[in-house]
Parts: C-alpha cells; sequence; structure tokens
C-alpha cells in the first residue's frame, strides 16, 4: 500500500508501481518514452570481449601485505583497524 498524490491510500499492484514510477521520475527529473518504460536495461557484450579472470591472491602475498600493516593507524572505509586484521589471526 501507498498514497498518492492526493493522500488517498491506492492498493491495487498496477496502481501502486505506476505512483511508485512517477515518484521518482518526478524526483529524479527524467524525462522518458513510454514505449520504454516496459523494458528491462541489459548490458550489452559483444562476444569479442571475455570477461578477465582475477586470480585470487596467494597465502604469502596476503600475508606479507598484513604485516606491512603498521600499529596505532585509523581504519579505513571499512573502519577495520589494522591491529585487528594484523593480531586477530
Amino acid at each position: 500500500m501507498c498514497e498518492d498524490k492526493n493522500n488517498i491510500v491506492i492498493t491495487e499492484m498496477n496502481q501502486i508501481l505506476n505512483r511508485w514510477k512517477d515518484y521518482f521520475r518526478t524526483i529524479l527529473n527524467l524525462d522518458t518514452d513510454n514505449s520504454f518504460s516496459n523494458h528491462r536495461i541489459q548490458p550489452t557484450t559483444s562476444d569479442n570481449q571475455t570477461e578477465i579472470e582475477i586470480k585470487p591472491p596467494s597465502y604469502n602475498k596476503v600475508s606479507s601485505i598484513i604485516n606491512k600493516l603498521k600499529r596505532s593507524k585509523v581504519g579505513g572505509p571499512d573502519n577495520i583497524i589494522p591491529e585487528l586484521v594484523k593480531q586477530g589471526g
């Protein structure tokens, strides 16, 4: 359930979906063509493109990086302090 623009509660699924579509169109200032509203955007890939496989790091590589961490430093974007990683095992 949600409310329409006149604060009337709507319960029908199609009306709710249309209300959300209008809401996001309003806040994002999108001018879209209705002919594309029912189509989902799929990423395009050509047959010539291959996904690059990234190998996981070796144990020795991870160990050397952890040993290079300095103590008494502020945590990174994940708020994990280096001492926790280094001493945590």
